[in-house]
């Protein structure tokens, strides 16, 4: 994945699903780290960063920098998860549902109840 798609990808979640970019580069960093260190053994010194403006994404393990051809593909799978991840989190807190008080785990007396739960009192 090069810089300008990272950028278009990342604008076009912000604007069509009213998300943060900078909550989703943190996401696609993270991303990134974790399928990293898979890859080199997470006792390895792994750092991985974005630049917000040209979107190329650039990783070290310890003083080494890791090929960004191969980088470029770990990006690829990672920004893919944590673009659905995000969609997701996205759509729960825009949802009208979600915002009901017996989905957030509260019946309407504000007690404790069941997720998702309808039922009256005994």
């Amino acid at each position: 994945m090069n810089g300008p798609d990272l950028l278009r990808i990342v604008d076009l979640m912000h604007r069509e699903k009213n998300i943060s970019k900078e909550v989703i580069f943190e996401g696609i960093e993270a991303a990134v780290q974790l399928a990293t260190e898979k890859q080199y053994g997470e006792e390895e010194d792994i750092q991985v960063n974005i630049d917000r403006d040209s979107g190329e994404i650039r990783a070290r393990k310890g003083e080494q920098v890791i090929d960004p051809e191969l980088l470029g593909r770990i990006a690829a799978q990672s920004a893919k998860q944590v673009m659905i991840q995000k969609i997701r989190e996205a759509h729960e807190r825009g949802s009208s549902a979600w915002h009901s008080p017996a989905i957030r785990g509260r019946s309407s007396d504000g007690k404790p109840g069941k997720i998702g739960s309808h039922s009256t009192p005994r």
